[in-house]
């Protein structure tokens, strides 16, 4: 497994729509704070405070761009270079060799438009060809249809569902859908050996 380019500041991961850039202090507005406030954004996330500032922010992101075996990237609009949300690769696990995955689409005008689909795809394309990931995976909470959907639509499978796995924004208990993905060498047989290495 190749870590070395989670950590390169100059990380550009490119679709037709979107870049993927390494995430850090100068993506932290007010317009990502106000998504982290966000009752409908932030109910789904770990982070669902709701008391977020530039300050804490920024301290989240210098923690997260810190960790050598993660990936934070901010997403960008092509066309007019807006950032509209984040994703994340990691922590990665170089004995397993895998990985977590998790997103945020914070700006609602981008929302049901295939955008954390395609986000997902190209971050999991580069953890495979790049990293030499061989599993990701990543958890939602089984309300979230959205987001289970997005990560369908990038190739990811439903593999367990974890009941009264985690709190909904109410403190209740709910289940999470675990989904994973396998890198394409192990998922096809008919895959080219030389590029299974």
């Amino acid at each position: 497994m190749n870590t070395s380019s989670l950590q390169d500041p100059l990380l550009v991961i490119g679709t037709k729509r979107l870049r993927l850039l390494r995430l850090d202090e100068h993506h932290v507005t007010s317009d990502y704070v106000a998504w982290l406030n966000d009752p409908d954004v932030f109910k789904y996330l770990d982070t669902r405070s709701g008391d977020h500032t530039l300050s804490s922010v920024a301290g989240y992101v210098r923690g997260v761009t810190a960790d050598e075996n993660t990936l934070a990237c901010a997403i960008t609009v092509v066309a007019d270079g807006r950032h509209i949300g984040n994703i994340k690769l990691g922590p990665t696990n170089s004995l397993h060799r895998r990985a977590e995955v998790g997103i945020m689409i914070g700006d609602r005008g981008y929302w049901g438009r295939g955008f954390a689909t395609e986000a997902i795809a190209a971050l999991s394309a580069f953890a495979f060809s790049e990293i030499r990931i061989e599993k990701l995976f990543a958890g939602a909470a089984s309300v979230n249809v959205a987001s289970i959907r997005a990560f369908q639509a990038a190739g990811f499978r439903i593999e367990a569902l974890l009941p009264a796995d985690a709190c909904d924004i109410a403190g209740q208990r709910c289940d999470v859908v675990r989904l994973g993905r396998i890198a394409p060498w192990l998922a096809d047989p008919t895959y080219p050996a030389s590029q299974r290495e």
